[in-house]
């Protein structure tokens, strides 16, 4: 990372396969682009998923892809895989609703490399957490099964904005979600 830039918040939002809950690839642990190649694809935009500079394997496949639908709409989209018109590509993010109520199944590619792939909110260090991030990373990261939290408990800390009392534990509204445990993992790791 660059210096004076430190990341607040690390978490896998893996791009997966997303397929109605009866569909057949619901049944593997992981799906390969050879199965995903035997199915109608349902595209979102026309921009890949996945930057091309993190997967050769991905970029090839999506060059060769020709879906049966392309739409810039993702409640249609949504809409088209729940009825079992073919499969898409997205993180868990985008069919949270969906995924609960078991209208969709989300699985993971079976490259490694894609698997690996992190998000992050990065920071200038003299800079302090704008308001709309630390609800953000309180609402997601935290209540999220992706979520990596600091390994060390909180310390009791006043509610604050300022990365400097982040980086030391949750403020005192965030410490209540975690039940006293948890942290931001920042670069420095302090």
């Amino acid at each position: 990372m660059s210096a004076g830039i430190e990341t607040v918040a690390l978490a896998a939002l893996l791009t997966g396969v997303v397929m109605a809950a009866g569909h057949p690839l619901a049944a593997k642990a992981a799906v390969s682009l050879a199965d995903c190649a035997r199915q109608p694809f349902l595209r979102s935009l026309g921009q890949p998923p996945i930057d091309r500079s993190m997967s050769r394997e991905f970029a090839q496949f999506w060059d060769e892809l020709e879906p049966v639908v392309t739409c810039n709409w993702t409640t249609m989209v949504k809409r088209l895989i729940i009825a079992g018109k073919g499969i898409s590509f997205f993180s868990k993010i985008a069919f949270i609703e969906e995924l609960r109520r078991g209208d969709v199944v989300w699985r993971p590619f079976d490259i490694a490399e894609l698997n690996a792939l992190q998000v992050g909110i990065l920071l200038p260090s003299h800079r302090a957490l704008p308001h709309v991030a630390q609800t953000f990373v309180a609402r997601w990261f935290v209540n999220s099964s992706n979520w990596k939290p600091w390994p060390r408990p909180c310390e009791p800390q006043p509610a604050t904005s300022s990365l400097n009392d982040l980086r030391r534990g949750f403020p005192g509204a965030w410490r209540n979600v975690l039940g006293g445990e948890g942290g931001i993992r920042t670069r420095g790791g302090d």
